[in-house]
């Protein structure tokens, strides 16, 4: 199974039901298709056409998502990321947000 972060509930729940899973790294065509895949999906819930979703998988597009609609986007944010706050408030205050 993808080791990706994004599995880690699915991951708890084959485990709790007895599968013996294998951790691996999605690489190459795979996971260009896989991303391609997550694309299209993105689209087709209304998050935004095609260029728009794709541009939201580098860090400084998806804080341009999220800072666009903040109250209802913040949920997005990984949780525990320390530097969340910080970055928060220099936009709230006009400043250029730096990775």
């Amino acid at each position: 199974m993808c080791r990706g972060y994004v599995f880690t509930t699915a991951r708890e729940a084959l485990i709790e039901k007895g599968y013996n899973l294998v951790d691996v790294k999605i690489t190459g065509v795979t996971q260009r298709m896989v991303e391609e895949e997550f694309l299209k999906s993105l689209v087709e819930l209304g998050i935004g056409d095609y260029e728009e979703v794709k541009s939201m998988r580098s860090f400084k597009g998806f804080l341009t998502y999220v800072f666009q609609k903040l109250g209802e986007r913040e949920k997005y944010v990984k949780t525990g990321w320390r530097r969340w706050g910080r970055i928060k408030e220099e936009e709230n205050n006009g400043n250029e947000t730096k990775p």
